[in-house]
């Protein structure tokens, strides 16, 4: 594996629930294209353990490109694809006075158990925060509450 490669994955064992592989991984802008092939080396082993997985970081690939051309946004379309990786962030994550890019990315291989996902946009960083939220939302508007009152 190359030097290059900086990611970490982290495997998450819940109980009577499949495991689940996060992925983190950055990507330097200057790096080369080989580094996707060293990526989709792992999400299709990955894959194969028939493990739910997501794939998330600063890839600097921007998925609101419209030049969909760009050799890196391209071949993280193609491998995303191929592992049935679909994206859950839909909005620029990293926004300055020039431009407003979705590089930090976030895919999950089954989106139906997001129950929300999102960009904040803090201000501490060049870069806003995502995150995504597993599992159903309880609205405790619609909880059945009661009250019990005992008597001693």
């Amino acid at each position: 594996m190359s030097a290059e490669l900086e990611l970490i994955s982290v495997e998450i064992m819940p109980n009577k629930c499949k495991p689940l592989v996060i992925i983190l991984w950055y990507r330097p802008p200057n790096s080369t294209t080989c580094l996707f092939d060293h990526l989709q080396n792992i999400l299709r082993s990955t894959e194969l353990e028939k493990k739910e997985f997501m794939l998330m970081g600063d890839l600097n690939c921007d998925l609101l490109s419209i030049e969909p051309h760009c050799c890196y946004t391209k071949r993280l379309n193609e491998i995303t694809t191929n592992v049935q990786l679909e994206p859950v962030i839909h909005e620029p994550t990293r926004i300055t006075k020039d431009s407003s890019t979705l590089i930090d990315v976030m895919f999950f291989t089954n989106v139906s158990k997001v129950s929300q996902s999102g960009v904040i946009h803090a201000g501490l960083s060049d870069h806003s925060m995502i995150y995504a939220i597993l599992g159903k939302l309880i609205n405790h508007n619609t909880v059945n509450k009661q009250k019990h009152k005992y008597k001693f």
